[in-house]
């Protein structure tokens, strides 16, 4: 890391050894593209009191320590352009922290020259949004909904005396958009997460979480950052990033029935109420999450697989008793090269707001064991080599009793297993299920009703 531009000044003579030393990033532009950052070094007082705010004004470039870094061999390298000549590299690249992000340094064998960072300190109290970027009612927006949002603001909050989780936190107003348009907004489960550092201890959240673009918006807030001597007016905020996050569960609050059996209702055992299965702890789940909301979700919780992208406009879920629901605002079009086949055990159901056409190449048939039945207002064949008719008036055909729609989409297999099982979905007339003018046999409402994790006692 080039370190021309580093403000020479003189070692404070409390550092002695290699370290490891706290500092505050001053520079995280490396020219040379390595991960590497600038730091002023922070004295800790002689009572172990948190390092100066002022800090030594020592400062030191670091190079970028990786947890896990993998590259083939020098030696293996040959004067040929081809790959297998060259070498190849992988590993883990998280780099680089914010300016004013605190990390602990090295500098091996007492070389003052450089040093290395080993990894951030977080700031006290904010780590509500990492990894899941969570939601919570503890919102400056709506305090009767969960909602997205960042850290409480420390200019506003001084975190003494009481819980800083539970401080008013300012609505992400970006990913509240995002979820209101998906129609997820109230979705506990496809919307909306509990997957905090902040949510109990010890943690049951794992993951990761990227910052995101800064915000370049006109009217963005900026900041000063860098060297004293060279300080430059660069935005503050950012548009909140992507997210891959591991959560095994609040175990605060337990599903009462499984996915399978019974809606998602939870007993919350913090206050008393013991009635939920210890095995289904609330929001356990495997979550990868773009910035913009397309989604990929694992669900142990509800024990379902969802797809969507961050429109809304298409979405696809597979659920526990053995459901595939499929929405596409536009179209859904399939291609094969060769055959294309449906069987299915029961009814195939088939429905058009406006035409239904088939066409074969060659032969086209309808083989029935009791019957075919058409009804039309007008009905015209034409058939060269005759056409054969004779019987009683045709029966008219029948809708099916679930069609996936946009969110939020209340015939979701979770929010009411009990009622949308095999006997209850039959499109037959004969079975009795009753369709409504959307085409479904809705039996839900609403999405059930979550309490917000944050809120309960701690």
């Amino acid at each position: 890391m080039s370190t021309n531009q580093l403000k020479r000044t003189r070692r404070p003579s409390w550092m002695e050894g290699s370290g490891p030393y706290l500092g505050r990033i001053i520079n995280h532009l490396d020219a040379e593209y390595m991960g590497g950052i600038e730091v002023e070094i922070l004295k800790i007082t002689e009572n172990g009191n948190p390092a100066s705010a002022e800090g030594s004004g020592y400062q030191l470039p670091c190079y970028y320590v990786s947890p896990f870094y993998n590259v083939t061999p020098r030696a293996g390298v040959k004067k040929n352009d081809d790959y297998q000549s060259s070498q190849q590299s992988s590993g883990f690249w998280a780099v680089p922290p914010n300016v004013g992000t605190k990390v602990i340094v090295l500098c091996l064998e007492e070389n003052f020259g450089f040093g290395y960072w080993l990894g951030c300190v977080q700031d006290q109290y904010m780590n509500f949004m990492v990894p899941g970027n969570a939601s919570t009612t503890y919102n400056n927006s709506d305090p009767s909904k969960a909602k997205p949002v960042g850290e409480f603001n420390k200019e506003l909050e001084t975190a003494e005396g009481r819980d800083p989780t539970k401080y008013i936190k300012p609505v992400n107003s970006l990913a509240d958009t995002i979820l209101t348009q998906q129609g997820l907004s109230g979705d506990t489960t496809r919307g909306t997460t509990t997957s905090s550092a902040r949510r109990e201890v010890p943690s049951s959240v794992f993951g990761w979480s990227t910052p995101g673009p800064y915000d370049n918006r006109p009217g963005g807030p900026t900041a000063r950052y860098g060297p004293e001597f060279a300080q430059s007016n660069v935005p503050f905020s950012r548009l909140g990033g992507s997210s891959f996050v591991m959560d095994d569960g609040d175990m605060t609050l337990l599903r009462k029935t499984a996915a399978s059996a019974g809606p998602p209702e939870f007993a919350n055992a913090e206050a008393g109420d013991f009635s939920g299965d210890p095995t289904i702890p609330h929001n356990e789940q495997i979550r990868l999450r773009t910035r913009t909301g397309h989604q990929i979700l694992l669900s142990n919780t509800e024990d379902l697989i969802y797809i969507g992208n961050a429109k809304g406009s298409t979405w696809i879920e597979m659920t526990s008793n053995g459901k595939i629901d499929i929405y596409a605002q536009d179209s859904v079009s399939i291609h094969t090269s060769n055959d294309l086949n449906i069987t299915a055990d029961r009814d195939i159901v088939m429905s058009a707001g406006r035409n239904i056409c088939l066409k074969a190449g060659n032969d086209g048939r309808i083989t029935a064991v009791e019957g075919v039945h058409i009804m039309a207002k007008t009905h015209t064949e034409t058939a060269p080599s005759g056409i054969n008719m004779n019987g009683p008036p045709a029966t008219p055909a029948y809708s099916p009793t679930r069609t996936p729609q946009h969110e939020p989409w209340f015939g979701h297999e979770n929010f009411g297993p009990t009622e949308y099982t095999a006997e209850k979905t039959d499109a037959d007339p004969a079975a009795g299920n009753t369709v409504d003018e959307t085409g479904n046999n809705f039996v839900a409402t609403g999405q059930p009703l979550t309490p917000d994790t944050f809120r309960k006692s701690r």
